[in-house]
């Protein structure tokens, strides 16, 4: 049944339940007067109920015509009150039906939205009554809906790129056991001592292949693109030669004595993983010799304003100081100052993450300007008493500045997050060259025009002596 309908049935029950016992308890009230007056005022005034009857047609003989008006008002006034109660009704039903419709129609609308599978489009219904709560639930359920639907989309994206990636790594084995296996059957092997070491390459690939598939079946087990990892302490320098000396190098020379004695927490499949594929590629591409080399940090680490330990604020600081007490200095850049330090690339990737209203960068960001502050306080008043004291020693250190600024500007492109080959005379830009000595230049030009126009002109006097 449909609300409207409901709706005027209960209006009508509303309008006949009243009626009915307004009906009764008049039919009540007349027969309990009745009885109190035959039995107890009545006698009292020496009257019967016929004698009442005899009083009451003769009263009504005298008021005829007021027995007729009486039962025509009563009538009028029966009609209008149920008219007016029937119109109160109908209007009541179709005003507070017309209210709901609208938000039954918005929610249903945005569940049909859901049901063809959009999920972007929200009811945005913004009336504040008893509907908004269960609008707002629809949205929030769309919203949730297409955030696990995205998530599943990137764990199966993963979970591909992880079969993909596994599915190339079977290869490497499978392509050792084929030649090993072809060359046994050749009779390649000159002695027993060569096929012992074929058969025990085989064996040894097998067991890599086979370690392979236990993988593959523990991501299926999973269910989830999340590759299973086991960690475990590995002194780095012993684990790396046991398996370059495992590996089939393939004429490639190899060598790994960069790499430190250090112990790594690491899957040792994995990270052989990584040195078999690494060897593979570098024999398949024609490469002759591979160097394994260990980046190496410095005490204060690289510069991530985000996770910023205690020592770095001090640097952080320093290099702040440091850079605008460079810029006071003629010739000097205080951005090459920062970009020696280490400092210029992370303070512009913080200073990013800052507009992105990422506020982890606030702090280091404060503590450089801090830096510059204090730099600022100190630094032109020591300069200016350096010059005039030592001059010709504090000419050579702008001077070694100036050579340092040359350098960070011609390796600053290996610094990059994506290192960058340095600039050298094979990168060359002359037009670039030319184009920034041409600014230079118009920019001199210009500052010595508005000195000229700046100094007063000396007036002639006539009859002047000049010395």
């Amino acid at each position: 049944m449909m609300i409207q309908e409901r709706l005027k049935r209960s209006n009508l029950i509303m309008l006949v339940v009243p009626v009915a016992v307004a009906g009764v308890l008049l039919a009540v009230g007349l027969g309990v007067l009745v009885l109190l007056l035959e039995t107890i005022y009545l006698p009292r005034l020496g009257l019967t109920m016929q004698d009442l009857h005899t009083l009451g047609e003769q009263a009504e003989a005298a008021f005829a015509d007021l027995k007729h008006f009486v039962v025509l008002y009563g009538v009028v006034v029966i009609a209008v009150l149920l008219a007016a109660v029937v119109g109160t009704n109908l209007w009541l039903t179709r005003n507070l039906f017309a209210h709901i419709r609208e938000p039954l129609t918005a929610l249903m609308q945005g569940i049909h939205h859901i049901q063809n599978g959009d999920l972007n489009t929200p009811i945005a219904y913004t009336k504040n009554d008893e509907f908004r709560p269960a609008c707002d639930a629809v949205d929030e359920m769309a919203a949730r809906l297409r955030e696990s639907l995205a998530q599943q989309q990137r764990e199966q994206q993963k979970k591909q790129e992880l079969i993909a990636g596994m599915s190339h790594d079977l290869k490497s084995p499978l392509t050792t056991i084929r030649a090993y296996t072809e060359a046994l059957l050749e009779g390649v092997a000159p002695d027993k001592a060569a096929r012992q070491r074929y058969l025990q390459t085989i064996y040894a690939r097998e067991t890599d292949l086979e370690a392979l598939v236990n993988r593959l079946f523990e991501l299926a087990k999973l269910g989830a693109s999340e590759y299973p990892v086991h960690p475990e302490p590995l002194p780095l320098r012993q684990t790396v030669d046991a398996i370059l000396a495992d590996c089939d190098r393939g004429g490639l020379t190899q060598d790994s004595t960069a790499v430190g004695d250090s112990t790594v927490t690491a899957d040792r499949e994995l990270l052989g993983r990584i040195l078999h594929n690494l060897i593979d590629n570098s024999c398949k591409y024609g490469a002759t010799a591979l160097t394994l080399l260990r980046a190496h940090a410095g005490g204060l680490g690289s510069i991530n304003y985000a996770q910023l330990q205690p020592l770095q604020y001090a640097y952080l600081f320093a290099s702040g100081a440091v850079a605008i007490t460079a810029m006071v200095l003629p010739g000097i850049s205080g951005s090459s100052i920062l970009l020696i330090a280490g400092v210029y690339l992370p303070t512009i990737q913080a200073v990013h993450s800052l507009m992105g209203l990422q506020l982890a960068v606030l702090p280091g960001l404060c503590t450089l300007g801090f830096g510059v502050l204090a730099g600022v306080a100190i630094s032109i008043s020591a300069i200016r008493a350096a010059l005039q004291k030592h001059r010709s020693q504090m000419v050579w250190l702008i001077l070694g500045l100036m050579l340092g600024s040359l350098y960070a500007i011609a390796n600053g492109p290996a610094s990059l997050a994506t290192p960058r080959p340095a600039l050298s005379l094979a990168t060359f830009q002359p037009v670039g060259f030319a184009l920034g000595a041409t600014v230079l230049l118009a920019l001199e030009g210009v500052k010595m025009m508005m000195e000229r126009k700046a100094q007063p002109h000396t007036p002639i006097v006539k009859g002047a002596k000049q010395a």
